[in-house]
């Protein structure tokens, strides 16, 4: 017990000793860990800090003619150069970065993107760089610099947690074996002083491993050969971020998976526009209702009876009736007949007698051109009604048009009023429309059938005095109705009220945020993108709208890829 004492006094003696050396050693160690600057002006003072703290050192410059961002990955400068009006990659016979007094060739690797070697680039350092960009049709001097801090990408050691256990074990472990030692050894004269050294270098070691002065693990891919010309890099960042304002910071790999295209607007003016639905309708002068007459039966013409959708001329035969009575008309008809047929008889034996006569006096030819009038009824009648048992009555078409619906088949009876065709003109069409909005009606200026790829004009032909579904119904006339049919229901898109100031862009650019508010994408700079709330939109040709409001035509739009901005997270 006395033994184990004084060996813990000595231990504590010791420790005084040493403990005042190691702090004087922990102060001289880094205070803070390494840190990346970005190098870009970004404007905004949280969405730069933000980008500052989230990623990697890069420059990133936009001129008239170019726009060029360069990251730093590991022992490369990988360089983007894209249009800034359209952010669609440019090519250059020759890219050249001038830095330190030396000239790099950047290699290329794809459309628009280029790779030059950076192992000039040291931890902690400002270098300013000068691209030249050249191509027969096309040349750009763009001057920025790249700034940095210790980071591991630099070949630096990188801090890994269990290379500190490691050391830290090894350390305490021959701290433990060396006290045995010296418990078993008490008398050795270097026992006191070999304790102490080895206890001091334990914990230097150690400190020095958890502060990144001793490099445990290096970073390979750091060392990889600049002159590697694959197509991608797996060291670049592709994660998009949104930023404090509420912009979005989207790295130029990611824009380039992404397909992110953006188009200058063009300054306009516009109407305010309201989009209602409208049923398409034949016009009544150009369809028609095709009835049967009388009852009976119908007779195919020649090749059949016409079907849906095909082309008929005007006059043309579609069918043949033969009237069909029932027993109690025919019955009435065959006496009547039966009749006739007697009173014809009588009548011409009348005449037969007068005609017999040998001495025809006045009064008797005045009674000759009675019955012989009376004669010429009756066979009238008689022909009438035989024409009813055996008549065949044709039935024409009134219009030239398409034949919409066929409700008949072959020796179906029908009866008087059935309908048999309905024939459209396809030319002749118009829409009618339910507004709500009094105001839509007395400012009205234009209006169209809007469809994918398509935009048909109208022609306001009033407006009926009759509420239906409690609005009032719109009439326009179709100027070209090829492909439209009777019946179906369309888009049309009217444009009203004074002109406004605005701006054209492309459909897809205008899109719809998580919050279910319209918007467009501003691309403020080369890797940031602003989202602008769309209060009035318009549509102007297919594929085109006209937005109500001050936009700067400097600032790129982004016309392709703006619903995969909204969906960031």
């Amino acid at each position: 017990m006395a033994l184990m004492e004084t060996t813990l006094i000595n231990l504590a003696n010791r420790a005084r000793r040493i403990l005042p050396a190691l702090a004087g050693l922990l102060m001289l160690l880094p205070a803070t860990a390494p840190v990346a600057h970005n190098g870009i002006d970004h404007g905004d003072d949280a969405a730069a800090a933000e980008i500052h703290r989230i990623s990697e050192p890069r420059f990133a410059e936009r001129t008239e003619r170019t726009e060029v961002v360069g990251i730093l990955s590991g022992s490369r400068l990988e360089l983007f150069i894209d249009a800034p009006g359209s952010n669609r990659p440019l090519d250059f016979d020759q890219v050249t970065v001038e830095a330190d007094g030396n000239s790099f060739s950047a290699t290329r690797i794809d459309a628009g993107h280029y790779r030059i070697p950076a192992n000039w680039i040291r931890p902690g350092t400002e270098h300013s760089l000068l691209l030249t960009l050249t191509s027969p049709d096309r040349h750009d001097l763009v001057a920025t610099s790249i700034t940095t801090a210790g980071t591991p990408d630099m070949g630096q050691a990188a801090w890994q947690p269990e290379d500190v256990a490691i050391w830290a074990s090894i350390g305490l472990l021959a701290v433990f074996t060396l006290w045995l030692i010296r418990l078993g050894l008490p008398g050795h004269r270097y026992s006191h002083l070999t304790f102490d050294v080895v206890v001091a270098t334990a914990v230097i070691a150690v400190v020095a491993v958890a502060s990144g002065m001793v490099p445990l693990h290096t970073n390979a891919e750091a060392t990889t050969s600049s002159t590697d010309t694959g197509h991608e890099d797996p060291r670049l960042e592709f994660r998009i971020r949104r930023l404090p304002d509420g912009s979005l910071y989207v790295p130029k790999p990611a824009q380039r998976k992404l397909g992110i295209q953006t188009r200058l607007p063009q300054t306009a003016q516009g109407h305010n526009s309201i989009s209602l639905v409208g049923k398409v309708q034949a016009s009544p002068s150009g369809s028609a209702d095709i009835v049967a007459a009388l009852n009976g039966s119908l007779v195919p013409p020649e090749g059949g009876f016409p079907r849906p959708g095909q082309k008929v001329e005007k006059d043309q035969l579609l069918a043949t009736l033969k009237p069909t009575l029932d027993p109690e008309q025919r019955a009435d008809k065959e006496s009547e007949l039966a009749y006739l047929e007697r009173d014809i008889y009588l009548i011409r034996k009348q005449i037969d007698r007068i005609k017999s006569q040998k001495v025809v006096r006045q009064d008797n030819s005045v009674q000759l051109d009675i019955r012989e009038a009376e004669l010429k009824g009756f066979l009238g009648r008689k022909r009438a009604l035989e024409r009813m048992f055996h008549a065949e009555i044709e039935i024409r078409s009134p219009i030239a048009g398409v034949v919409t619906e066929v409700g008949i088949t072959a020796g179906e009876n029908v009866k008087q009023g059935d309908s048999l065709f309905q024939v459209i003109d396809p030319e002749s069409l118009w829409v009618e429309v339910i507004s709500y909005d009094d105001g839509v009606i007395g400012t009205l200026s234009k209006a169209a059938i809007q469809s994918p790829g398509s935009r048909r004009a109208l022609e306001f032909i009033g407006q009926g005095s009759q509420l239906r579904a409690l609005g009032t119904p719109l009439y326009f006339d179709i100027e070209n109705p090829a492909g439209l049919n009777a019946g179906e229901l369309v888009n049309v898109d009217i444009w009203y009220g004074a002109e406004i100031a605005g701006i054209r862009i492309g459909e897809e650019a205008v899109s719809v945020d998580p919050r279910g508010s319209r918007v467009v994408w501003a691309h403020v700079e080369p890797e940031r993108f602003a989202p602008r709330s769309v209060a009035e939109i318009s549509p102007v040709a297919p594929g085109t709208a006209f937005i109500a409001g001050d936009f700067d035509p400097s600032v790129p739009l982004v016309d392709t890829g703006a619903a995969l901005l909204n969906a960031a997270p």
